[in-house]
């Protein structure tokens, strides 16, 4: 199933630079920024996610350039090849910055900061299995994921802590009516060419207020085995 037939969210648009692929359609691994966008009449809101750890840490050390531009109407005819840069090299809050704006007692801050910045990750001589193994690499990259799994958990519970995790942008300087583009890409890509991004892209958004909608959701459930049950969700 194609990454772009995914459920919206009420009032989201979704990156529409998958152009339909599926993973196993790709010619070379590539981590997909993820992005959606959302407005509100005054602002849109971006939010953005790599496919996995080792993604995430490559744009956490390079940081995130983020670009808009505004689409050709017949009002604003001098925006036809402008580009605007609304944030260059973007990288998280450094590890001094997050004990110096969340006490302890920050359970969600101290998770997102500890995703980031933990010296205490899995080892292989900490698996069952001996150290090169399938199985001890297996267990590290299932520990590395739990870790980036965290952080965009994290980042979904509070506006602040995904700004600090360099994940969401404001763009406050809309206006009301008008339609954008946007691109969230890595400020550096991998001159070696191992690590392979295909870009966050809006390819239109027009910029009105959000009105919230219901999320309905059809819920079931079935016993699949012993000690095994099965639930499932659907959008109505």
């Amino acid at each position: 199933q194609s990454d772009s037939t995914r459920e919206y969210l009420p009032g989201e648009v979704r990156d529409t630079a998958q152009f339909n692929k599926t993973s196993t359609e790709r010619r070379n691994y590539e981590s997909v920024i993820h992005l959606l966008a959302r407005t509100y009449g005054d602002s849109i809101v971006l939010r953005w996610a790599p496919d996995d750890y080792v993604s995430w840490q490559y744009l956490n050390a390079v940081g995130v350039n983020i670009y808009r531009m505004p689409i050709l109407n017949a009002k604003n005819t001098d925006t036809k090849f402008r580009i605007d840069t609304l944030a260059y090299q973007l990288k998280p809050a450094s590890l001094e910055q997050w004990k110096a704006q969340y006490p302890e007692s920050d359970s969600v801050a101290m998770i997102a900061m500890g995703s980031l910045y933990s010296a205490c990750g899995f080892t292989q001589d900490q698996s069952r299995h001996r150290t090169g193994e399938i199985g001890a690499l297996l267990d590290v990259y299932d520990d590395q994921q739990l870790r980036f799994g965290m952080a965009v958990l994290a980042s979904e519970w509070r506006r602040d802590v995904a700004e600090n995790l360099a994940m969401r942008f404001v763009d406050k300087k809309v206006k009301k009516g008008e339609k954008y583009r946007y691109i969230v890409r890595p400020a550096e890509f991998d001159s070696t060419n191992n690590l392979q991004f295909r870009v966050g892209f809006i390819e239109e958004i027009e910029n009105k207020n959000y009105v919230p909608e219901p999320y309905e959701a059809v819920m079931g459930d079935s016993v699949v085995g012993i000690n095994q049950l099965r639930i499932w969700w659907e959008q109505t």
